[in-house]
């Protein structure tokens, strides 16, 4: 389950075809920013097993997101 990113360290999951990443499972303060900085229509709910995840960003949606913000941090 999941893919990893050489530059992110972080692993996507996939149900029925969509790969995500959930957000709680980001370290904390890429969850901080994440929750702060990111379109809130990128944020989707997956209901899975009758569990529903509330908190995933498509897995394109983040590393789009991800490098955006690198780029931020080194301009700053």
């Amino acid at each position: 389950m999941g893919t990893n990113c050489s530059r992110m360290k972080i692993a996507s999951e996939v149900y029925k075809g969509i790969e995500f990443v959930r957000i709680s499972s980001l370290d904390a303060n890429e969850k901080m920013n994440i929750w702060q900085t990111i379109e809130r229509e990128k944020i989707i709910k997956i209901l899975r097993d009758n569990e529903l995840l509330n908190d995933c960003i498509q897995y394109r949606d983040y590393v789009s997101w991800s490098e955006k913000n690198r780029a931020v941090e080194s301009v700053a």
